[in-house]
Parts: structure tokens; sequence; C-alpha cells
């Protein structure tokens, strides 16, 4: 994303491209996550996996015309779990659910999903 010669290596250009591109999948400012908050129409498919977002939590995202098939949310740290609801989660799309299928409870506060985690558990937003 640099546009200079191999012998002038421009570090912020290179990186400010690659955090900008990853910004698109995924966002996350006062501890609130927010999924693919600023995709472009022609992305209407793909996945993107390791993205790390405050409060500890590493993020996988996958979707498919332009609809959320599944995030898998891993707690590093453990606490609660924002995620602000978008026009790929709404109320009554998506269940959440732990690796051993097991439904989490989580509750809806000002179009945030909330729900808590446990240190070195995986979390998984599905699609109905």
């Amino acid at each position: 994303l640099d546009l200079h010669p191999p012998h002038i290596f421009q570090i912020d250009g290179n990186f400010g491209g690659t955090a900008a591109i990853s910004m698109m999948f995924l966002q996350s400012y006062h501890e609130v996550i927010r999924i693919l908050p600023a995709l472009p129409e022609n992305f209407k498919t793909g996945k993107v996996k390791g993205l790390i977002a405050r409060g500890g939590f590493i993020v996988n995202i996958d979707f498919k015309n332009e609809k959320i098939n599944q995030v898998i949310i891993k707690s590093t740290l453990g606490g609660i779990c924002k995620i602000k609801q978008n026009k790929y989660i709404t109320d009554n799309n998506f269940k959440i659910v732990n690796r051993y299928c097991a439904l989490i409870d989580y509750e809806i506060i000002n179009n945030c999903i909330k729900f808590k985690t446990k240190i070195g558990e995986s979390y998984y937003l599905i699609n109905k």
C-alpha cells in the first residue's frame, strides 16, 4: 500500500492500510464490539480470522450473501462481552452457544448484546 520505491520504507503507510481494512470487518471502542461495521457493498461473502477486540476477545467472522453465518468469540480475559447490533445482527436472527452447543443467556440493552464470558472459552453467535 506504499507507493514509494523499496529503498524508502513507509511503515505507517503499510500498517495504516492493513488497519483500515481490518476495521471494515471489526471495530471495538469503549469495550463494545462492532461486527462488519463498514463492509463495502461488493463484499457479500467472506471470512476473517484472528481479529482482536478490546476486552481481550479474539474474533472470527464468517458471512455469506450479506448475512452472518457465524461469529466465534474467544475470551482471553473473561468478563462481559458487548456486541453492538446492526443490520447483520438483529434481535431475532441469532443465538449464542458455547462449544458444547448449550445456549448462552444474554440481554440486549441500548442495542448492545451483553453476555458473560469465562477465560479461555469460545462463544458462537450463529445465524438462526
